[in-house]
């Protein structure tokens, strides 16, 4: 069975909940309406799909999930247009973009963190390279 979410949601990791940074986007999804929060090294060995709220993912044991440093926001829940709408809003506010974004997909919801922001951050270095 698959789980239908409607609401959207932006996970944020990389950067502090308190920082000035992790403030101006919050503050920038939440004028968009869009549920919004933050994953620390603690998460990288957890599902996509657990970390966003899908049904039938459950928490996983802590284990040895590796070292990722960058920023990454994971995108649940948006349209096309919505999609254009905050890449659009982040460009007009003057927020620092954040490089590393990856909507979340039949295929990596099962995934962990760790692997999704494995491929995110070679996907992103071959297009620097075109």
């Amino acid at each position: 069975m698959k789980a239908i979410v409607t609401k959207e949601l932006v996970l944020l990791y990389g950067m502090e909940e308190r920082s000035e940074r992790g403030q101006e986007i919050v503050k920038l999804l939440h004028s968009m309406r869009v549920d919004a929060g933050f994953l620390g090294r603690d998460a990288l060995g957890q599902t996509v799909g657990y970390l966003c709220g899908l049904s039938g993912y459950e928490k996983r044991e802590a284990g040895e999930a590796g070292d990722f440093q960058e920023e990454l926001l994971i995108l649940r829940g948006f349209s096309g247009a919505r999609l254009n709408q905050l890449l659009g809003l982040f460009r007009s506010s003057g927020i620092r973009k954040v490089e590393l974004k990856a909507a979340v997909t039949d295929t990596n919801r099962d995934w962990t963190l760790a692997q999704l922001a494995a491929e995110i951050q070679k996907e992103h270095e071959y297009m620097k390279k075109l």
